[in-house]
């Protein structure tokens, strides 16, 4: 054989382990990925879940739920919306929508959360 023969044929095997490597590795971080989106452990709570002064009006209610361990549709009774309504608002948009003052609006949820959770 000549060399330019085993040349040309360890440059197929090269590129071959490059392509095997490479689709690994996305296989790899896809399956990384999607276990991330969907495990909520990497949602990060707020503060402490005693501490509702550090809910904010930029939050939507599931945000707000999840982080406090309140049910959502405690929440939504409270500020009288469906889920279909309260779907991706915020709740200075929630206020807009409802016509309501959104400090009032972030008292009654904070009220809400303190009661649930049995907080002073």
């Amino acid at each position: 054989m000549s060399l330019k023969k085993i040349k040309n044929i360890l440059s197929k095997k090269i590129a071959i382990i490059c392509v095997v490597a490479g689709l690994l590795l996305l296989i790899v971080t896809a399956l990384y990925a999607t276990r991330y989106y969907h495990n909520p452990t990497h949602h990060i709570p707020i503060r402490s879940s005693r501490d509702v002064t550090a809910i904010q009006n930029w939050m939507t209610i599931h945000y707000i739920a999840r982080s406090y361990g309140v049910p959502e549709q405690v929440l939504l009774d409270a500020v009288g919306i469906t889920l279909q309504q309260a779907s991706h608002q915020s709740i200075r948009a929630i206020a807009q929508m409802q016509g309501k003052n959104v400090n009032q609006l972030l008292t009654t949820i904070r009220v809400t959360v303190r009661q649930y959770k049995g907080l002073p």
